[in-house]
């Protein structure tokens, strides 16, 4: 399974979080207050344990009626879009999707304007501060599929993902998101503008095609013809679990089908 993509998104997301969880509990702010409140809404409820910071203009909403709002398919799939903390919650609740898709739409809006303090607080606290720098300056090179310069060795921070992340579960009041959590964290060379990350030659070669084929499915095709330098192509498994490998200088490259036609 390709994860190392995941990982990336992963870490980022942790510092956030953990940054907020910190701030709510240093102004007292916990979730569990608003649990009689909402005891005909444990999926906000749910929402607001793994968000406190914004637990009180959520709630201010939720009181005006404004989380009520039916959203059409796209507006839910764009605020609960892929396998997330927030889809799992939504998934477990289905009668209150739309209340937390505009739950989620509001909590974003809040982390953009408060986006600076967040900052400040990871560069002034040492463990999560020392893990993003480790982020920010992980050795890079140009991405051989896509041309970007943003393909990143993760390998640096395996270290202190190990020991910093054995006090994510929890700041002693609320969980950390354990859900948008890889199963398995994984680390290695990976592309942050197109996704693909180094990997091992597939087993399954059932599905395999060179640049000289006559005949080949549109994103081997569209491979081929964005980089010059893939030798060949592997498709395994099917929709929407399909993965897509590259052959490039004799180094194996893999990325999920999403990431394949989202990016690409």
């Amino acid at each position: 399974m390709l994860m190392k993509y995941e990982t990336v998104l992963w870490l980022g997301t942790w510092l956030q979080v953990k940054a907020e969880l910190d701030i709510a509990a240093e102004k007292d702010i916990y979730a569990d207050e608003y649990a009689g409140e909402l005891a005909d809404h444990p999926g906000l409820l749910e929402v607001l344990r793994s968000a406190p910071l914004y637990a009180p203009e959520i709630m201010k909403a939720f009181r005006a009626g404004k989380l009520s709002t039916r959203l059409t398919y796209p507006g839910i799939r764009q605020a609960l879009g892929g396998d997330t903390q927030w889809s799992h919650i939504a998934q477990q609740h289905p009668a209150e999707t739309d209340v937390i898709a505009n739950a989620i739409r509001l909590m974003e809006r809040l982390r953009d304007q408060g986006d600076d303090g967040i900052k400040r607080y990871i560069a002034h606290n040492p463990e999560l501060n020392r893990l993003h720098e480790a982020i920010c300056t992980l050795p890079c090179r140009v991405c051989p599929i896509c041309g970007g310069i943003r393909m990143l060795d993760t390998r640096p921070v395996r270290p202190l993902a190990e020991e910093y992340l054995a006090f994510s579960l929890s700041d002693g009041h609320t969980p950390l998101d354990p859900l948008s959590a890889p199963q398995q964290l994984d680390f290695g060379w990976v592309c942050d503008s197109c996704g693909f990350e180094e990997a091992e030659e597939p087993e399954e070669t059932e599905r395999r095609w060179y640049r000289w084929d006559p005949d080949m499915p549109t994103p081997a095709r569209g491979l081929f013809k964005r980089s010059e330098t893939i030798k060949e192509t592997i498709a395994i498994g099917r929709p929407p679990e399909e993965e897509w490998y590259v052959l490039v200088e004799e180094r194996w490259y893999g990325t999920a089908r999403e990431k394949l036609v989202n990016r690409l």
